[in-house]
Parts: structure tokens; C-alpha cells; sequence
């Protein structure tokens, strides 16, 4: 296929078509409210600033664990800190998502009027990349989704265009966004080579080296591990598990609106890879072939990684973009291709509007928007009861499941993540079942009797832990959805729990955070303003 001329009109119409697809991209995300967990984009701030120096060298620091799945994104939220000194981090995070997904949104309308010289094709696919299902989701976490995409959509570009030096340089950053980016990097990188000849396997272990090596070394010479401490701590130690629970969460995104619009979008490059082949391209694939090689990983790289433990398509975002991208490249008429993509893009556009990813969907979202993202006024009144539990703990542990933040307001708190994020030693804990958002230590800080514990995946609630009945707040489902959501402790564990720890409940606007607090501890939390149950049982 042969690239378009840039002529005026039709530079002019890709500008226009990049910013219309720019601006609603934004328009999906700037003005709502924050959907997903922003917790998790603590993690990486945290590490950005530590990485800058920027806390107080007497402050306690945890040993260096690789909790962030993304070393390029680390690099740009220093930077972004570094630019926006004394500003809300949570804020400008949310608008360097906003600039990631907007430069996606403006290469892949520059790409595509590279291939495609009739302009409804290049419409079409144009927004159904900015639709394709996991996009917008993934940029509302404020991690390094919409980077991927854009790093991912170049890499597989360079494949269809056939330029092995294209692909691998593109596939070899992939790998420093993601871990599974040295896969699909590498793919990408080798099937760019078309059809064999003279030095193919110096090709191979060029990419196989560019796509591996570097971000690996880095990983071992600065943490001592190949691979993100979060890898280990989100897997079960069953392999045949983590393949159940990936099935399990494809099976439900191939149901979904956007799932059928993968489908569609896959059957049609199936037909144009059958075409290519009869056609006597059995020696050197065609783009539909090479868009459905690398879907198909992407597809078998998420069943392989136990899904996603959140409800959406946020790991589903690097199948989408090789069937778009396959369509516009085929040989196939432009007519059929031009249906094809009308109904996929229909039926992403039905996924987009009624996924909420757990929450609202987007409609409910735009109706509530207060104008650009969201910033740490979310979690200002948790903050103030962070603070004060950081006064009472002193130099003793707070353990926490879904506390993320706490590492950014209180650095001086000593921490011990349950769920093994940024904990190497509770990652590397037994997990023969089934895991969903980490390891789930709780028993182990028992054993250490850690000066607090957090449990609840939610910062404040409307009713107080403290005057609760402990055991059954924390095992019966019922009662403990309000209190210390799933996973819900064994009542033998929870009646262990109770002989050590007290419920404490901080007042703040809109409810309450609540503590389990060991028991000497309990005046010192009173001094701080906790209120503070009273004991249930003597202590044993």
C-alpha cells in the first residue's frame, strides 16, 4: 500500500481531524471527576520525589523496592515535580495524562494520514483508537497508560510499515513503560523483518537485546530484581490460577461492547489475512497479519497476568490498537473497511458510555465535573487524620491494604503494606490461591503487632469503627463491606485481632477513618483525636 501525499488540504484536514479527536479525548477526562483508584498514582509520586531527594533526610525511608511498574513514568513524574514545585502533584498529574493522551490522539491522526487517503476511513479510525477500550480508563489512573498507548500504537506502525529499525527502537521504550512492553516491544521489533534473509538473526538479537537488556540491568543493579516488586506481589504462586482468573476477566471484556468491537475489527483482518495468503504471501506477512499476531499476544499476555483486579479494560488497552491500526493498513476495499470501522466504533462508543469501571460511567461523571482534574482536596480529610494517627504511632508500624497516600502525607511513618506493593518480604509470602489486588498479610501483622492497622479499600465512611463489635465488623461480609471490605478476615483471625486491637474513628467532613489500634496505643491516639472503643475482651 502506498503512503498518501501530504498535500494542503489534506494536512489541513489531519490538524483539524487531531485536534477534534484531541479535544474530546480531554473533554472525556479533564472535566470528570477521578475514576479509578488514584491511590495508586502515590506510588510513583512518592518515588519521584524520593528519587529528587525532596524529603527531609531524618524522615524514615523503606529499603528500595521496585514498586512502580513504569521507569519512564517515574522519569516524567520527576520531572513533573520538578516543573511544578509548590503545585498540587495530584493535579498536574492529571493534566500530564491529559497532554499523554492528547499527543496519542494527534500522532495517531498524523499516522493515519500517512496510510489512508480516504478520509472516512481515516475518521473512523482515527477515533476508534482514542475509543478503543482501556484508553481513557487507563489515563484517568494518572499512571503511564496513555504512554504506553502511544509508545505501543508507534512500535506497531513501524511493524505494519515493515522498518525493523523503527519498530525496535519504539519497541525497545515500550519496554522501560511496562513490563510486558519487552514483549510486545520484541514482537513488534521482529515483525518488522518481513520475509527471511541474509543477517535475520542478527536482526533478532539486536531486539531481543534492545528490548531486555537495558531495563533489566537497570532493575537489578538499583533493586536487586528482574522484574517490578508489584508483579510478584499481584500473582497467585498457582500458575494454573493466574490462568483462570485472565480467562475469566478476557472472557467478560469479549462480552462487553467494546470486546465485540475487538471481535469485529479481528474478523476482518482474518478475512484480509486469508486474502494475503492466497495471494502468495505465505513468505513475508501481510499487515493483517501482523496486526492479528500482535493482538493476539497482547491478548495472551493479559490471560497470562490474572487480568485485572478492578472491573474496566485498563489491561486490555494493547489489543485494540493493532486491529485499528490493521484495518487501515489492509488491502481490503475501502467500502468494507469503512462499515467495519462505523460499527466498531459504534459499539466502543457504547462501552465508553455505560463502563464506569466500578463507578459512575462517564455521563454520570461529566454531569458532576467541577472543571479539570481532580487534586489533593480529595484526600484532604483524610489527611488531617493521617497526620494525627502519624503524631500518635510514633516510631511504631502502621500496616495498611489500600493506603497508598499515606507515603506521601506522613514519609516519617514507618510502613507496612499488606498487600506486598512495596513490600518485598510480604510479596514473597505464600499466595497458592487466588490473588486480586496483592497478598493480603494481615495475619503476619498480628505476629508483629504492628502499632495500627488499616483494612478498608475506602478512606472515609459514613459509620465509626470505634463502639463497633470488632469481630464480626472485620469477618461477616455483611457487616464488614462497610468497615474493612474484601478480602474479609477468617473469624478465627478477626477474634485473634480483637484480643490485641481496638477500633479507633477519626471525625472528618463526610464520615469517619477508621483504625484498628493495638491496645497500649490507645491513649495516644486519644491525645491525637481518635475516638477509641472500648475493650471488648482482656487482652491475653
Amino acid at each position: 500500500m502506498e503512503r498518501s501525499s501530504h498535500r494542503p488540504g489534506g494536512v489541513l484536514a489531519a490538524v483539524a481531524l487531531a485536534l477534534g479527536v484531541a479535544l474530546a479525548a480531554i473533554y472525556l477526562l479533564a472535566l470528570a471527576p477521578p475514576a479509578g483508584s488514584l491511590d495508586d498514582v502515590f506510588v510513583v509520586l512518592t518515588e519521584a520525589r524520593s528519587s529528587l531527594g525532596a524529603v527531609d533526610s531524618t524522615a524514615w525511608r523503606p529499603p528500595a523496592v521496585d514498586s512502580c511498574t513504569s521507569p519512564a513514568d517515574v522519569l516524567l513524574k520527576m520531572a513533573l515535580l520538578t516543573a511544578s514545585d509548590g503545585h498540587d502533584p495530584l493535579r498536574a498529574a492529571g493534566w500530564l495524562a491529559l497532554l499523554e493522551l492528547a499527543a496519542f490522539a494527534g500522532a495517531s491522526v498524523w499516522l493515519l494520514s500517512t496510510w489512508v487517503p480516504d478520509f472516512r476511513l481515516r475518521a473512523l479510525c482515527a477515533v476508534g483508537l482514542v475509543g478503543v477500550p482501556g484508553l481513557v480508563e487507563s489515563a484517568s489512573y494518572r499512571l503511564e497508560g496513555p504512554l504506553f498507548a502511544l509508545v505501543w500504537m508507534q512500535a506497531v506502525a513501524g511493524a505494519l510499515d515493515r522498518s525493523p529499525r523503527r519498530a525496535m527502537a519504539w519497541g525497545a521504550l515500550l519496554a522501560w513503560v511496562r513490563p510486558e512492553g519487552m514483549l510486545l516491544g520484541l514482537a513488534a521489533s521482529w515483525s518488522a523483518l518481513g520475509s527471511p534473509r541474509q543477517g535475520r538473526s542478527r536482526w533478532h538479537i539486536m531486539g531481543a537485546a534492545l528490548a531486555i537488556l537495558p531495563v533489566s540491568g537497570y532493575r537489578w543493579l538499583r533493586f536487586g530484581d528482574w522484574l517490578p516488586n508489584t508483579y510478584r506481589a499481584k500473582r497467585s504462586d498457582s500458575v494454573v490460577q493466574e490462568w483462570m482468573d485472565g480467562s475469566a476477566y478476557a472472557v467478560d471484556l469479549l462480552l462487553s461492547p467494546g470486546g465485540a468491537a475487538l471481535v469485529l475489527l479481528a474478523g476482518m483482518l482474518a478475512l484480509g489475512a486469508r486474502t494475503e495468503r492466497a495471494n502468495g504471501s505465505r513468505d513475508r506477512s501481510g499487515p493483517c497479519s501482523i496486526a492479528l499476531g500482535l493482538a493476539g499476544l497482547a491478548l495472551a499476555a493479559l490471560v497470562a497476568s490474572g487480568g485485572d483486579s478492578y472491573s474496566g479494560a485498563r489491561l486490555a488497552l494493547p489489543i485494540g490498537i493493532p486491529l485499528w491500526l490493521g484495518l487501515a493498513r489492509a488491502e481490503a476495499a475501502v467500502g468494507r473497511r469503512v462499515a467495519v470501522g462505523l460499527a466498531a466504533v459504534v459499539l466502543q462508543s457504547v462501552f465508553l458510555i455505560g463502563s464506569g469501571q466500578g463507578g459512575p460511567s462517564v455521563l454520570e461523571r461529566l454531569q458532576g465535573a467541577t472543571g479539570g482534574p481532580a487534586g489533593l482536596e480529595v484526600f484532604q480529610p483524610e489527611q488531617r487524620a493521617l497526620e494525627a494517627a502519624a503524631r500518635a504511632l510514633g516510631v511504631e508500624v502502621l500496616a495498611h491494604r489500600h493506603l497508598q497516600r499515606v507515603r506521601w502525607f506522613c514519609p516519617e511513618v514507618r510502613i507496612m503494606d499488606l498487600t506486598g506493593l512495596t513490600d518485598r518480604e510480604v510479596a514473597g509470602t505464600p499466595a497458592p490461591g487466588q490473588v486480586k489486588f496483592g497478598r493480603d498479610a494481615v495475619s503476619l501483622a498480628l505476629e508483629r503487632r504492628v502499632g495500627a492497622m488499616h483494612l478498608d479499600p475506602v478512606g472515609v465512611r459514613p459509620a465509626a469503627l470505634a463502639g463497633a463489635p470488632l469481630v464480626p465488623a472485620l469477618s461477616e461480609p455483611r457487616l464488614a463491606a462497610g468497615f474493612a471490605g474484601p478480602p474479609f478476615l477468617s473469624r478465627q483471625l478477626a477474634e485473634a485481632i480483637d484480643s490485641e486491637y481496638l477500633g479507633g474513628s477519626y471525625p472528618v467532613p463526610g464520615g469517619h477513618v477508621n483504625l484498628l489500634i493495638r491496645r497500649d496505643l490507645a491513649p495516644r491516639f486519644e491525645a491525637a483525636g481518635f475516638v477509641v472503643s472500648a475493650p471488648s475482651a482482656a487482652p491475653r
